[in-house]
């Protein structure tokens, strides 16, 4: 059986005036052709009939009050049709029940949405391209999957796309540009899938996961927002992979109010504060990631515990990584280049703990821990040019065991804690390792191989007990012993010193036990005959 074929406009015989006019003569599966023109007028549409513009046809349908489209029953397919509304109030596109599957069209309204689906409704756009003078482009609340693909939206007064309530939405291929709110925003209990989008100039926050809002999301570009590139918070369940944020005026990602989401293989860069800031108990995680080009790397704070995982820093123009106000982070796998500031500043009873750590500090400082901090690293290799690259502040602790330094030394201030195990310090330009005032250190198994000062300095107040290591080829004193606090010296090699092998002040009264000083026996040449 052959499909009724209806044509609306044009002078010719049989056609119909109004596209209207048409949709009450169709049958369900029918085809309207609409011929070049501006009509006024609404269309509701429930019996799943399409409505095509002749082949190249301007075809413009606005109404001044109402919705110029309303979708139920089974659904309607528009193709290459402009559709507006002038409506304050009315979505230009209603679909409450059915589908409205608009295809090459053009829709703009002036109301809070342009176009909604709602109850049982659902949208299907492909190359389309939406507008709104006024409020949201596109809003979702229903449960039923509604798709947007290869679609533009731009320009639009407060948000690009909203899902809400149980709105259900995929977006593929589409662009939002220009948002004066927020481009993409999910909240309620709404579930969104992003494949392959762009994101340019939001005026807020450009990708908002909020509420119990679940975001699937890869390969998005997000660039030049206005505010944050992105925003988490609350019982989210959301994840985002090899998608790139950059040019925020504020910060690319912003994890807050307990969110937990996952961001694998992500860019973060060249945001106007951090590239990421966590706060207020979030717990994200960020693997293979990489953050980039901005005054701090990464923010985290107000009892935040995030992990990060095979993460790159770098091009930090203030700090590389700040963790303060009694949060908790974890490291793995972090590769970090310190071009200012310092790498890793720990502060205010925070915490870090990092495991496999690269961390090339040129002429900064790799890792500060201050005002009661704490951490834990293990595997860690830290180079440097200055005279330490590693400062455990008044009242701080750190336990660190397997690690490298090369070219910087470590210095552990008043009334703070070091225990060093397993570690080896290599042409340190100052002091391998320097103790102050009130200061602690327990170490075993630590090296320390040509530093131009003391291979180990204790300054007056400080506290040490070494066990079972050597300190080689100092340019002063190998064990510098200026304080009449305990110092246990036990199974240790210190020789090739330029000073003494062991120095003391003369109150000093270090415990020493198999001390091996003096001078490296190497091998004599044989003469020629």
């Amino acid at each position: 059986m052959s499909r009724q074929v209806l044509m609306v406009g044009g002078g010719q015989p049989g056609a119909f005036a109004t596209i209207g006019a048409a949709i009450a003569r169709a049958e369900p599966g029918a085809t309207i052709t609409v011929q070049p023109g501006r009509y006024t007028e609404r269309l509701v549409v429930g019996n799943r009939i399409t409505i095509a513009a002749e082949p190249n046809a301007l075809v413009e349908v606005h109404v001044e009050e109402g919705s110029v489209l309303a979708v139920h029953g089974e659904g309607a397919q528009l193709r290459g049709i402009s559709l507006s509304s002038a409506d304050p109030k009315l979505a230009a596109v209603d679909a409450y029940a059915g589908e409205a599957a608009l295809d090459g069209c053009r829709v703009e309204g002036a109301a809070w949405v342009t176009l909604l689906a709602r109850l049982q409704g659902t949208i299907a756009l492909r190359n389309c391209e939406v507008r709104s003078s006024s409020g949201a482009a596109i809003v979702v609340t229903a449960p039923g999957a509604s798709t947007v693909e290869d679609t533009v939206i731009r320009d639009v007064a407060t948000s690009g796309i909203v899902v809400s309530d149980q709105g259900s939405l995929t977006l593929r291929r589409c662009t939002v540009e220009r948002a004066g709110a927020n481009s993409i925003c999910v909240n309620g209990d709404g579930r969104l899938v992003v494949e392959q989008c762009e994101i340019t100039a939001a005026g807020k926050p450009a990708l908002v996961v909020e509420q119990r809002g679940h975001a699937r999301i890869n390969r998005l570009r997000v660039r030049e927002s206005a505010n944050v590139d992105v925003f988490m918070r609350g019982d989210v369940d959301a994840v985002v992979t090899d998608s790139e944020f950059t040019g925020a005026l504020f910060q690319s990602v912003h994890v807050a109010g307990g969110a937990a989401p996952t961001f694998r293989g992500c860019t973060f860069g060249s945001a106007g504060r951090s590239a990421a800031h966590v706060t207020g108990a979030a717990k994200p995680t960020f693997t293979d990631c990489v953050f980039t080009d901005s005054p701090v790397g990464v923010t985290v704070e107000a009892e935040s515990t995030p992990r990060f995982e095979g993460v790159t820093i770098r091009g930090s123009s203030e700090q590389a990584v700040v963790v303060t106000g009694a949060a908790s982070m974890t490291v793995q796998r972090l590769r970090l280049d310190v071009t200012a500031g310092v790498g890793l500043l720990v502060t205010s009873g925070a915490g870090l703990d990092g495991t496999d750590l690269v961390v090339d500090a040129a002429g900064a400082v790799a890792l500060d821990l201050r005002e009661s901090a704490r951490g834990t690293i293990r595997d860690a290799r830290f180079s440097g040019t200055a005279a330490c690259c590693v400062v455990v502040g008044s009242g701080a602790t750190l336990a660190l065991r397997s690690a490298v330094f090369d070219g910087a030394g470590v210095r552990v201030a008043d009334h703070a804690d070091l225990r060093l195990q397993d570690t080896e310090f290599a042409d340190v330009a100052g002091d391998g390792l320097q103790v102050g005032a009130s200061g602690a250190v327990t170490a075993s198994r630590v090296r320390v191989r040509r530093a131009r000062q003391a291979g180990i300095r204790l300054e007056r107040g400080a506290r040490g007990a070494f066990t079972d290591c050597e300190v080689l080829e100092s340019g002063a004193a190998g064990f510098d012993v200026d304080t009449a606090e305990p110092v246990s010296i036990t199974r240790c090699v210190a020789r090739d010193s330029g000073g003494e092998d062991v120095r003391q002040a003369d109150d000093a009264r270090p415990t020493i036990t198999s001390l091996t000083t003096g001078r490296a026996t190497r091998p004599v040449e044989p003469t020629s005959p």
